[in-house]
């Protein structure tokens, strides 16, 4: 019997929310999986609503993209501007409020639809195809779902005032694929190189993550 997205999605959210954010992958592979079966976009990545604020569900990603960091859990959330090639990593520590945070670090940086050719271990491009998409020919039209995304600067807020500011090295990037895109959900399948082999997941929502099951 099939199950229905609306189930899945369920199920995969309770599943998140139940274990706050640290279900283990493998466990939650299989739900993601048969969702992204049923994104009914062809280019994700150029629709409207795929910009915005995306509150972090989930990821298998390590400290900080998970909102962790050190020994301080928080959250996190990606910011995507409504023009313009610039996003914003925003990872927030608790206590918290919208008016009056604590400690905030901002991963700034810009994207670009990727070409296909694979990053050599998150920096500069070599001159070759792409094997994430199974080898497919260079005319393909890579940025319907795959960006790549080039890391500039990582800023720490104390209070809402700046009191870092560090640079990344020149060509710092990684490569984004969109796999699943509706009007308040988003996943996105992150790595070093375009290989799938090295992929971490980022399950998304408009909505903050509940800190009780529903």
């Amino acid at each position: 019997m099939d199950i229905s997205l609306t189930d899945l999605m369920n199920d995969a959210e309770d599943l998140i929310i139940q274990s706050k954010g640290s279900v283990p992958i493998e466990t939650l592979e299989p739900l993601l999986a048969s969702i992204e079966t049923q994104s009914t976009y062809k280019e994700p990545n150029r629709e409207p609503n795929f910009k915005g604020t995306w509150h972090v569900w989930y990821t298998n990603c390590p400290p900080p993209s998970n909102g962790q960091l050190g020994p301080f859990q928080g959250s996190a959330e990606q910011v995507i501007a409504p023009t313009g090639d610039s996003y914003k990593n925003v990872l927030r520590l608790p206590p918290h409020c919208q008016d009056n945070e604590w400690l905030t670090v901002v991963l700034d940086g810009i994207w670009e639809d990727w070409d296909g050719n694979e990053l050599q271990d998150g920096n500069a491009p070599v001159s070759v195809s792409a094997s994430s998409a199974g080898a497919q020919p260079t005319t393909e039209d890579y940025g319907a779902k795959f960006w790549k995304v080039t890391f500039l600067r990582l800023n720490f807020n104390l209070f809402g005032n700046r009191i870092l500011s560090k640079d990344f090295p020149a060509g710092v990037a990684r490569v984004w694929r969109t796999t699943y895109l509706d009007e308040d959900t988003k996943i996105v399948r992150a790595g070093r190189t375009g290989r799938v082999d090295d992929e971490s997941v980022f399950y998304m929502k408009t909505s903050q993550r509940p800190s009780v099951s529903r």
